[in-house]
């Protein structure tokens, strides 16, 4: 247990750590210093011959102390698959305060044998060793090694051959993923004021060059990402698609021109075009060996008093047609453009394999179990979800909507964090936690909480009380880093309830029967690292459970039990004075504080509406 939280506190600190950090405080203290370092590290294995995509996670960034790579005219011996191959040769990594030599560093890409056209994401090594005086025998080294996207790539070589943070090229920036809102103006006034509160700094939203026009759709965004496929991916760019703009395959074309985008008080403050990619030479795409029909957007946003700066968001999807509403002269299709919509929506049904799959479209779900809904609490609840942003905590991804796999009840994202233990002083990180609710939980908490800030909402034991209580849906994802066994975790569970329950003389025999179903529920389970506990509690006090061996949540729950009280305790257990995860408690904390009080997107509109004047 102390050598997987070493492991883990040791990784965290290499993903961000500067070049001098890696070789001064760890390469250097294994070596010279004699530093022991846990067995996690250690790779006895020669990772330079093994392909990337078999050994290691392309979502979890890895770290190794290997032998060093065979030297074979700037390659390696490789496998059938493909070899490592150097694109930034040695650096002299120094010392700012000395100016000394410390050690070096390279950079590797594993190229493969037959390079597919597809996304253009690669495997990227970073080596680094010791001198030679401090290690003369060159026996070992460290490396990093990421599944890295082009853009992030052409900025790690930036940074590599630069040799001050002031030559590097300011147009290099990297990935981030679009937003997604029942309310669609709310949408398109987000990326507006991601334009006015990014420009110049190194958060803007986009990862691609400015030719964005000129490349083929493979080359922006990932197939596989299923992120990409809920919110679309935003990109920078400085110009718009001029008429000649024709890249490898096909070329973008308008389909509609500028639509107005105005705020609530109804001042135009920017304007969004869409295009799509008409391909000349056709591509074809494959879900479970299956062809599938492809249709590429991109939604053109730009501010009406900055016109020189856009935000694009590509997509995947046949349902680009825009409706008619504010259209600025928007030309009549030809029949040739309305042969390629018919064929377009032809293929949606084939689209969805991949979207389906993936659980890739939100507002698609909440259409088709809009009429299957059996659940009479739901049907009370139509107020659309507020816009909420996506969380990663620990490299756990929670989308901001999900549909109950009970009610199939559109939820939002109300916070996030983990739960852990500090073991020997280390921070070791048990499970993280996503807590989702209805729509109506917003007015039904404003009642008493409005106005109140985060630190008052984090310290007040009553508001809390309110969210375990609400009559309002929530839905609880537990997601595994380390194993638990079901029986391990149910009976920990149990004991506490009993505890509560007791104390407060509650606990009757129907709370004993709760719980004997409970352990029943668990007993035979196991949850290894990435595998999902989905906890359902309806308003009436109904608990559903479920299990997810990975991100998709089950479309139905796999046990209930009927008692209010277990199901509140669930909750409370997470985000109550005594809960197992005060990072929980404050994300909630926070993020209903931000939906109960004034939009701060609003109040940005506002001010982008104030300048167009």
């Amino acid at each position: 247990m102390e050598d997987d939280a070493a492991f883990d506190l040791i990784k965290a600190e290499l993903l961000n750590a500067e070049d001098e950090v890696i070789i001064l405080r760890y390469l250097k203290r294994m070596i010279v210093s004699g530093d022991s370092w846990p067995d996690h590290f250690i790779k006895d294995a020669d990772v330079f011959n093994k392909n990337p995509n078999v050994v290691f996670d392309a979502e979890s960034p890895s770290f190794v102390i290997v032998k060093p790579r065979t030297e074979n005219c700037g390659g390696t011996d490789g496998c059938e698959s493909g070899c490592w191959r150097i694109m930034g040769r040695e650096k002299l990594i120094k010392s700012k305060k000395t100016g000394k030599i410390l050690g070096f560093k390279k950079i590797l890409k594993f190229c493969l044998q037959r390079k597919p056209r597809e996304y253009k994401r690669s495997w990227v090594m970073e080596e680094y060793r010791l001198t030679n005086n401090l290690n003369w025998k060159q026996d070992h080294v460290i490396c990093k090694i990421r599944f890295l996207f082009e853009a992030e790539i052409s900025f790690l070589l930036a940074k590599h051959f630069y040799t001050t943070s002031e030559s590097l090229p300011r147009n290099e920036l990297l990935p981030a993923y679009g937003f997604l809102s029942s309310d669609k103006q709310l949408e398109d006034i987000s990326y507006l004021v991601t334009i006015m509160t990014s420009e110049g700094l190194a958060d803007w939203p986009s990862y691609v060059t400015n030719d964005v026009y000129c490349l083929h759709p493979l080359e922006l965004v990932d197939l596989q990402d299923r992120m990409f496929h809920i919110y679309g991916t935003c990109i920078f760019a400085n110009k718009t698609c001029g008429e000649t703009d024709i890249c490898n395959g096909g070329y973008w074309k308008i389909l509609h021109r500028d639509r107005l985008i105005k705020s609530k008080s109804g001042k135009t403050i920017g304007f969004k075009k869409v295009f799509k990619f008409y391909e000349t030479e056709k591509e074809r795409y494959f879900c479970d060996e299956e062809d599938v029909k492809i249709t590429w957007t991109i939604e053109e946003y730009r501010l009406s008093v900055k016109q020189n700066k856009f935000v694009c968001v590509i997509k995947e999807n046949s349902s680009w047609v825009e409706t008619s509403e504010e259209i600025v002269a928007a030309p009549e299709p030809s029949h040739q453009e309305e042969s390629e919509h018919h064929d377009s929506l032809k293929g949606k049904k084939e689209i969805s394999c991949i979207a389906e799959k993936a659980e890739m479209d939100v507002e698609a779900s909440q259409r088709r179990f809009g009429k299957q809904l059996k659940n009479s609490y739901f049907s009370t609840s139509l107020l659309p979800l507020p816009s909420v942003t996506p969380l990663q905590i620990d490299s756990v991804a929670f989308a901001p909507a999900i549909n109950s796999p009970t009610s199939h009840n559109p939820l939002f994202l109300g916070g996030a964090g983990v739960r852990g233990l500090d073991i020997h002083g280390k921070f070791v990180i048990f499970t993280v936690i996503g807590i989702y609710l209805e729509a109506n939980a917003i007015p039904s908490l404003s009642v008493k909480w409005k106005g109140k800030n985060t630190k008052e909402l984090t310290e007040s034991v009553p508001f809390f009380r309110d969210v375990v209580t609400g009559e309002f849906e929530k839905f609880i994802k537990v997601t595994m880093k380390r194993p638990l066994m079901g029986k391990e975790y149910s009976e920990k569970v149990a004991k506490n309830c009993v505890a509560i329950w007791k104390s407060l003389g509650i606990y009757t025999e129907c709370e004993a029967k709760a719980l004997e179903r409970f352990l029943e529920i668990f007993k035979d389970q196991t949850f290894p690292p990435g595998a999902s506990i989905l906890f359902t509690l309806s308003p009436r006090g109904s608990l559903t459970i479920a299990f997810s061996r990975d991100d998709i949540i089950p479309l139905a729950g796999q046990a209930v039990v009927e008692n209010k009280l277990l199901a509140e305790a669930v909750l409370e257990s997470i985000i109550g004075s005594n809960g197992v995860s005060p990072a929980t408690r404050q994300s909630l904390a926070e993020r209903l504080a931000q939906l109960m009080n004034k939009n701060k997107v609003e109040e940005q509109a506002n001010d982008l509406s104030l300048g167009d004047n």
